[in-house]
């Protein structure tokens, strides 16, 4: 339990998340993080024009491993890319799911990114490196966390954001690949032998993520150079 000198709050989303996360400080005086508007999902600033066009799959219910051309399975090689129990074990950079256009049921084995995030959260301050987050609950690997929400912006503004002329250190590009891209995954998660895998992408629309001024709490992790998290 929290001694009540150190929670400040119980619901730092404001019931935005099925899920509330407490915001604490063990450390000092602080009441908190600057102020910032609470997203669950990504917002557009305007409008985006799409390299591809967009289209949904044929699924009347649940999409399945065999159904037709149209389903969006067939993306992703023609099998789920998560376990009944929603752990990832599609060994692939680029992961394709239902969305808002495919006409399959909000429950489809093809929708774990969408449902929010299943797991306690608490927002905390640190000696050293400011607020971060951690979980109260043990994460299993392959185990979807949740999204990064913020603000869509140009990326002439990457590093001042537009506003203000401050650096934007909440910024996140969905093209950029800092090293290779490697999977660390447990034998007994996809039942086959443990090997290390490196694959190279490239994203061909340019997506910058803000979440300085608007995110959730994915914008309180922090780098790490020994990252468990991809």
């Amino acid at each position: 339990m929290l001694q009540k000198d150190r929670l400040i709050l119980p619901e730092l989303t404001s019931g935005a998340e099925s899920i509330p996360v407490s915001l604490v400080n063990e450390v000092d005086d602080e009441k908190g993080p600057a102020h910032f508007t609470y997203l669950s999902t990504i917002k557009y600033m305007k409008s985006f024009k799409l390299v591809q066009p967009s289209f949904g799959c044929d699924c009347r219910e649940a999409c399945l491993a065999g159904n037709s051309n149209y389903c969006c399975i067939k993306k992703n090689g023609g099998y789920l890319p998560y376990t009944t129990h929603e752990i990832l074990v599609c060994r692939k950079p680029m992961i394709y799911e239902c969305g808002s256009l495919c006409p399959c049921l909000s429950n489809c084995k093809n929708r774990v990114t969408q449902t929010g995030f299943k797991v306690h959260f608490e927002v905390f301050k640190m000696k050293d490196r400011g607020w971060g987050l951690r979980s109260w609950d043990p994460i299993r690997a392959g185990t979807f966390i949740y999204e990064y929400a913020g603000e869509v912006i140009e990326e002439t503004n990457t590093r001042q954001d537009g506003r203000d002329g401050e650096s934007n250190e909440y910024v996140f590009q969905t093209n950029r690949v800092y090293e290779s891209f490697k999977w660390y995954y447990e034998t007994e998660l996809v039942g086959e032998e443990s090997f290390e895998t490196t694959e190279y992408y490239d994203i061909p629309s340019l997506l910058t993520i803000s979440s300085k001024n608007s995110g959730n709490v994915a914008r309180f992790m922090n780098h790490s150079c020994s990252p468990n998290v991809l």
